[in-house]
């Protein structure tokens, strides 16, 4: 094939999936580039236009038919399955998943993925759905009901509250007016109206958290703001770097 005719063709079938273009022309160039893949541009003797397996030269579309037709024949998926069974073989693959998962770009790869999976609508519907199917149930409440009446429980609360309390009362500054000192009762008290009115929780929030390795905000009027329990247990102690 002439070289002008094979490049034609390569951006012919990139129409559909731009990522063929960036691949090896040959597999030649492919071993030398170390790639998995590459793309000529020419159909396969089934007229496929992807890419092929550097390691074999195979098509990847044919792999998968051949591969797809394997695993509906019983013998095979009984053997494959017994195959995967085996703690050897368990062992192993457990130990290439660890081996890979400290790779930067497998690591980075996967968060990016778990990032957009916990964005998606459907993901967040299925979550709400079921913490509502789980609190609901008699054994968990009552779990709680237990724990609640535990005495370290209660001890480790009141130490968290007490440790908040303390934060709070050193972050509030001595100058502070009193107007300055009803507006953060007012601020508390819309809090509790909104909550009332929406039958959503609210609570007073620290734009700049009073527990943070790097800075400490102060308990002053424009340093708080109503926001939802959910965003303020989103946010934690993060806060935007305004420098």
């Amino acid at each position: 094939m002439k070289p002008t005719r094979r490049i034609f063709q390569r951006l012919l079938a990139a129409i559909n999936d731009p990522s063929l273009v960036m691949l090896p022309a040959s597999r030649a160039e492919a071993q030398q580039a170390a790639s998995v893949h590459y793309y000529t541009g020419k159909a396969c003797r089934h007229l496929h236009t992807s890419a092929r397996r550097t390691a074999g030269g195979n098509c990847i579309q044919c792999d998968r038919l051949i591969d797809r037709a394997r695993r509906q024949n019983p013998e095979v998926l009984a053997k494959e399955q017994a195959y995967r069974r085996c703690p050897e073989v368990k062992e192993r693959n457990r130990a290439n998943q660890r081996k890979r998962s400290k790779q930067p770009h497998v690591r980075a790869k996967e968060r990016e993925y778990i990032r957009e999976y916990d964005q998606r609508p459907d993901v967040k519907e299925r979550r709400r759905n079921y913490a509502k199917v789980y609190d609901a149930r008699p054994e968990v409440r009552e779990r709680r009901r237990q724990s609640e009446r535990d005495p370290v429980f209660r001890a480790k609360k009141a130490g968290a509250v007490a440790a908040r309390n303390a934060r709070k009362l050193c972050a509030t500054p001595d100058w502070l007016t009193v107007v300055q000192k009803a507006e953060i009762v007012a601020l508390y008290a819309e809090s509790a109206r909104l909550t009332r009115e929406t039958g959503v929780l609210h609570n007073v929030d620290h734009i700049i958290p009073l527990n943070h390795p790097d800075v400490c905000g102060l308990h002053v009027p424009w340093n708080l703001q109503v926001i939802t329990a959910k965003a303020n247990m989103s946010k934690s102690n993060r806060f935007a770097d305004w420098s």
